[in-house]
Formats: C-alpha cells, sequence, structure tokens
C-alpha cells in the first residue's frame, strides 16, 4: 500500500506542476481519504494487538512516527471538511509536505 501512496502522491504533484493549481481535484481528494482511511484502520489494529507494547517495544521510534504521521492525517482531512463547509480558504501546506512521511516504513 505504501507504492500506492507514493504514486498518489506522485501523481497529484505531476498534475499540480502541470495545470498550476494547489487544490487537488474530487478525485485525488477521494484517493486521500481512502489512504487516511486505510492507515488509520492500520494504526487502530495496531494499538489494539500491541497495546503499551507499541509505543514501548522493538521499533518504537517508528511506531511514534506512525503514529503522529496519522494523526496529522487525520486532522487534514477534519481541517478540509471544516474549511471546506465556509467561505474562508486556509492553506495546509506544512501538512500536506508532511505526507510524505507516510512513505516511510
Amino acid at each position: 500500500f505504501i507504492l500506492a501512496t507514493t504514486v498518489a502522491i506522485g501523481l497529484q504533484t505531476e498534475y499540480s506542476a502541470k495545470n498550476l493549481v494547489e487544490t487537488a481535484t474530487e478525485e485525488q481528494r477521494i484517493v486521500d481519504k481512502c489512504i487516511a482511511a486505510f492507515f488509520t484502520v492500520e494504526l487502530a489494529l495496531k494499538l489494539w494487538a500491541f497495546r503499551l507494547a507499541f509505543f514501548t517495544g522493538d521499533g518504537w521510534k517508528w511506531n511514534v512516527v506512525d503514529f503522529v504521521v496519522v494523526i496529522l492525517q487525520v486532522a487534514e482531512e477534519v481541517l478540509d471538511v471544516i474549511t471546506s463547509a465556509s467561505s474562508v480558504p486556509v492553506a495546509f501546506s506544512l501538512v500536506r509536505m508532511l505526507r510524505i512521511l507516510r512513505l516511510v516504513p
């Protein structure tokens, strides 16, 4: 699934560069939401299976990175929903750039 995420980010970047736009198309947003859902479910299953060992066992540092990245992605999705309901445009460039961290296993 990491490869699919990489391809999706690459395609979004290429589209944005060719069309000189900062906003994603509806199809790209759907893909983003599916990716976010997949990684959220994966994180939830890991937390359920490993419980406290998720943060204390072998590889805990990578688990913390995964946790932070998923939380940031969920926060981005929530903020997108909130801002799409209002007429005030908000730039979340930093959060969007941090999406690349999802590629770290």
